[in-house]
């Protein structure tokens, strides 16, 4: 294991690599931070992964659409988590999904006489160790409020704010500026 730190206009990320492969990336004091992965490892700003996650952030805060199915990426958790992360990666930029229709989505895939619940669905949307690249931050609510996400409600407006999203359809929770 590998880490490296990226400084982005939302703060640092640390950024994980396990051989040739992404394991995770945080914000800083994201919630369940390097779950699931025990150690960081050594900083290693050198290693040919990380350095690539690195441009791939730059392209991304630059306001380029880079492909996060260009880095590959340590299968997380179960199936089940699995599958929710890999369908989020088809939700395009500057595009959102409601939670129920991932839901949907995901159960057709997995188990189609049977609907996920919403707390299998929450739990995997928050603990998603791939942060930006994955992006939970294009699921809203199926009522259309913007909340529920690991780094703090701030970053995941900003994120769909960069991506020029129309938030006019969508409600924020009292308090929550730019």
């Amino acid at each position: 294991m590998y880490h490296t730190r990226y400084s982005s206009p939302l703060g640092g990320l640390t950024i994980v690599a396990q051989d040739d492969r992404l394991a995770g990336v945080w914000f800083d004091r994201q919630k369940y931070f390097a779950a699931g992965i025990g150690s960081i490892g050594a900083e290693e700003n050198e290693y040919p992964l990380l350095k690539q996650c690195r441009t791939w952030f730059d392209r991304y805060f630059s306001g380029d659409r880079p492909d996060a199915r260009d880095i590959p990426l340590v299968p997380p958790g179960t199936p089940l988590h699995a599958a929710i992360l890999d369908e989020l990666l088809c939700v395009s930029y500057g595009q959102v999904i409601t939670c129920g229709e991932l839901r949907t989505r995901v159960s057709r895939l997995l188990s189609p006489e049977r609907a996920m619940s919403k707390m299998a669905l929450n739990s995997a949307l928050l603990r998603n160790p791939f942060a930006v690249i994955i992006p939970t931050h294009r699921v809203i609510s199926t009522n259309g409020a913007i909340r529920g996400y690991a780094a703090g409600i701030e970053k995941k407006i900003w994120l769909l704010h960069h991506e020029g999203v129309d938030e006019s359809r969508y409600y924020r929770p009292a308090g929550i500026r730019l």
